[in-house]
């Protein structure tokens, strides 16, 4: 099942677009927000960001930000369709998203580190071909950690402030 945020996990999307969350700044203005297309995920840019409301940034929804499970299957990490997720979600695209069922995660099927690395390097190289200057990118731990210490690190890039 695709996993929503709590109402504290709400909460704390709130205030943290308002700079009260634990003394934490508000999140920087930024132009596009890529997203996962995990449900708690998109509740966590569209509050955050204020994604859908007038004069705040597109949210585009793409697979390659999806949790990573490499050692076993978490049916709270399996994605819905997007035909699903664009009913809850009308101001995101999901373009980026294959449609139909998740295929990377289920009982029987655990996606292996080179397929997220594959992920990554599409999401990396995608990024780099768009025209904003300020993205931000909303998913979940283990991808993210995987980003930044397999692919942006050795890469050059500074990531001593990634929380």
């Amino acid at each position: 099942f695709d996993s929503r945020l709590s109402e504290k996990g709400l909460a704390a999307c709130k205030e943290l677009r308002v700079g009260t969350y634990k003394g934490r700044a508000a999140p920087p203005s930024v132009q596009l927000v890529l997203v996962s297309p995990l449900t708690r995920a998109l509740q966590t840019a569209t509050a955050v960001f204020g994604c859908g409301e007038a004069g705040q940034p597109s949210l585009v929804s793409v697979e390659a930000l999806r949790e990573f499970c490499g050692k076993a299957f978490q049916p709270c990490d399996s994605r819905r369709d997007p035909k699903e997720l664009s009913a809850d979600f009308s101001h995101a695209a999901f373009e980026n998203v294959p449609a139909g069922p998740d295929t990377l995660l289920g009982p029987e099927v655990v996606e292996s580190p080179e397929s997220a690395d594959a992920r990554i390097r599409w999401l990396l190289s995608w990024i780099r071909a768009r025209p904003e200057t300020n993205i931000a990118c909303v998913g979940h731990m283990q991808i993210l950690t995987r980003i930044l210490t397999e692919h942006m690190g050795p890469a050059g890039w500074d990531t001593s402030e990634y929380e």
